[in-house]
C-alpha cells in the first residue's frame, strides 16, 4: 500500500454506483489523475464539500489495488467563473506533469494561456472553416478553432470555449 498527499484542482465528478464516485484531478507532481472515493455521496460525507469542481484541495491517496482518495482539505476556489472545469479535463493527458500549466489553472487561469501552453496557440491559429485570423472559439472535441461568423453555423456549442 501506498499514500500520496497533493495539492489539486477538483476538475470532474462521476458517480459510480450508489454511493461512490471517481473524481479526476489535476496536480503539479504527477498531472491529470482520477481516483475513486467511497460513500463521498452520501449527505453526511466529509469529504464531499472540498471535492467540488474548481476547488484546489489537498488530497490525500492510498493505492492498493486501486487509487482512492481518502482523506481531502479544501484550500481555495479557483477564480474562474466562466470555465466547465470538465472542459479542461478534455484537453489535458493523464499523468503529464507540467508546472508552468500548473500555475495557470491554479491561479491566473486564461483559456488562451492554457492553449499556447498545451500546443495550440490562438495568436498563431486561423479559423478551420474560412481561415480568419484571431479565431474567437475553440472545439474541444475536434480540436479546431473558428471565427465568430462560422461559430454561428451550427458547430456544436456544447464543445466549444470562447479563447479570451
Amino acid at each position: 500500500m501506498r499514500e500520496f498527499i497533493t495539492s489539486a484542482v477538483i476538475l470532474k465528478r462521476e458517480p459510480r454506483g450508489e454511493w461512490d464516485e471517481r473524481i479526476t484531478f489535476f496536480s503539479r507532481q504527477v498531472g491529470k489523475m482520477a481516483a475513486r472515493t467511497v460513500s463521498s455521496r452520501k449527505i453526511l460525507s466529509k469529504l464531499s464539500p472540498h471535492l467540488e469542481p474548481g476547488n484546489i484541495t489537498t488530497i490525500r491517496l492510498i493505492e492498493k489495488n486501486d487509487l482512492s482518495i481518502v482523506d481531502a482539505l479544501k484550500e481555495r476556489k479557483v477564480v474562474w467563473e466562466l470555465v466547465n472545469f470538465s472542459h479542461l479535463a478534455r484537453l489535458l493527458s493523464d499523468h503529464e506533469a507540467d508546472p508552468e500549466l500548473w500555475r495557470v489553472v491554479a491561479n491566473e487561469p486564461s483559456w488562451r494561456i492554457i492553449l499556447r501552453l498545451l500546443g495550440w496557440d490562438p495568436e498563431e491559429a486561423r479559423c478551420d472553416s474560412c481561415e480568419a485570423a484571431l479565431p474567437r472559439y475553440f472545439d474541444l472535441m475536434n480540436q479546431h478553432f473558428f471565427c465568430d461568423r462560422c461559430y454561428a453555423f451550427g458547430k456544436e456549442k456544447d464543445t466549444m470555449i470562447v479563447v479570451e
